[in-house]
């Protein structure tokens, strides 16, 4: 990668011959050829590792997705607080949003989300969407899906930042 020292450990000065020794600096960088590329390896196995658990994650909440859409229960709900506006100098603005709706059992449920809105797509405040959720389990929130437009196919339900 770079020349080897005249002598390791020591800075060597040709000119006045006043040699000195290496600091903490000098053992660093020169440790750097067995160190640099084992960091270099980790971070790419955690970045393999990342990418691989979003993608299972994503191929989980798409499988669901599909069940509910043939067995789950699909209802209105309402929007009662958004975070905030899209931007159009963004292709997709996370959002917080909360939306409210009532599951068969009569029972009104909560559920807050974070996701990505394109400009002009953010839901509002008082309007209705729908909720696709499973009527066995009502409280899971990781089985509850909400379609700010739409609702009838399952790209309707999976927004980004899920």
């Amino acid at each position: 990668l770079w020349p080897a020292p005249d002598r390791v450990g020591t800075a060597v000065d040709p000119e006045f011959g006043q040699d000195t020794a290496w600091g903490f600096g000098g053992w660093f960088w020169y440790g750097s050829a067995w160190w640099l590329p084992a960091v270099f390896t980790v971070l790419a196995i955690a970045a393999v590792l990342v990418g691989a658990i979003g993608r299972r994650g994503q191929r989980g909440r798409r499988s669901r997705v599909t069940e509910l859409l043939s067995a789950g229960h699909r209802t209105p709900g309402t929007v009662t607080a958004v975070s905030g506006t899209t931007t159009p100098d963004a292709a997709l603005t996370l959002l917080r949003w909360t939306f409210t709706f009532t599951d068969s059992a009569g029972q009104t449920r909560w559920v807050e989300r974070t996701n990505g809105f394109p400009h002009g797509s953010a839901p509002t405040i008082g309007a209705t969407i729908t909720v696709l959720y499973d009527p066995t389990r009502p409280g899971d929130k990781r089985s509850i899906f909400a379609a700010v437009t739409g609702g009838g196919s399952q790209e309707d339900y999976l927004r980004p930042g899920m």
